[in-house]
């Protein structure tokens, strides 16, 4: 499936089925505001989503960080990286500054937020790039201009 862009970069198309295409688009656009290549990742999600996300980013040989809480510490997205933090309680999932503290402490040059709340917060999307990580999204602006669920 081919989505076509509108607006000002209404030439250009994103391939919605190919994951190596999105990956591509991905460090085309980090390298053009940076010199260094997107190599480290904090998956800020839990479950299937975390799991997927860092099977992808894997293959593309991109270090993976993954957060979870108490509660999932047995979980299998807690246990597939080598690269774990235990964040504590259960609303630290939605903890941005948190997050965005355990990329930079632990090396990470971008942040992945997964689907749900963080991943459609603006305010969340402008921490990350303010801080000098990658936000693996849309940018701030964009998720700003569709407005709070």
């Amino acid at each position: 499936m081919i989505l076509k862009k509108f607006g000002p970069n209404a030439s250009r198309t994103t391939n919605l089925v190919n994951p190596q295409h999105a990956v591509s688009s991905l460090s085309r656009r980090y390298r053009s505001s940076t010199s260094k290549p997107l190599t480290s990742i904090l998956i800020a999600n839990r479950g299937e989503i975390a799991l997927r996300v860092g099977r992808t980013a894997s293959q593309y040989g991109i270090k993976c960080t993954t957060i979870y809480t108490d509660p999932d510490a047995k979980s299998q997205h807690a246990l597939s990286s080598p690269f774990s933090i235990n964040l504590g309680d259960p609303s630290a999932y939605l903890d941005g500054e948190r997050i965005i503290k355990a990329a930079k402490d632990n090396g990470c040059l971008g942040i992945h937020p997964g689907y749900g709340f963080l991943s459609e917060n603006s305010a969340f999307a402008r921490k990350c790039v303010e801080a000098g990580l990658v936000f693996i999204g849309p940018p701030w602006e964009a998720i700003e201009a569709m407005g709070n669920k």
